[in-house]
């Protein structure tokens, strides 16, 4: 679904230990 947040670009800026997404809001608790 591409009405949710468009996480793609952040991809170009953030490191690869976000390849898990979309579940961006997900990822970000986990990484502590």
């Amino acid at each position: 679904s591409e009405d949710i947040f468009d996480w793609r670009p952040l991809l170009i800026v953030k490191p690869p230990c976000l390849d898990v997404v979309p579940d961006f809001d997900s990822t970000l608790p986990i990484r502590k």
